[in-house]
């Protein structure tokens, strides 16, 4: 089930994209190495699930590092992608 905070976010996606706004800036709250998926919570407390073939080539990151990141929409909500180490 989705959230009213989620569906929100979802819905601002497309003006993110038309605005040109810079990445975002979150912290690693989950990360399941073995499994390859995670999830980022931004500096607005929004949560971002993200993939391990969206993280930036030769990075390796942990839960509580600084990160950056574009948001696109996926199949169940916004998704992180180009998640960089801050």
């Amino acid at each position: 089930m989705i959230s009213q905070a989620n569906l929100k976010k979802a819905l601002d996606l497309r003006s993110y994209k038309k605005e040109g706004k810079q990445m975002k800036i979150g912290y690693i709250k989950t990360w399941k190495e073995l499994e390859g998926w995670g999830f980022i919570e931004d500096e607005e407390g929004f949560d971002y699930f993200f993939h391990q073939s969206r993280l930036r080539k030769g990075q390796q990151i942990k839960v509580g590092e600084k990160v950056k990141f574009d948001v696109e929409e996926g199949q169940k909500g916004p998704e992180a992608r180009n998640v960089t180490k801050f």
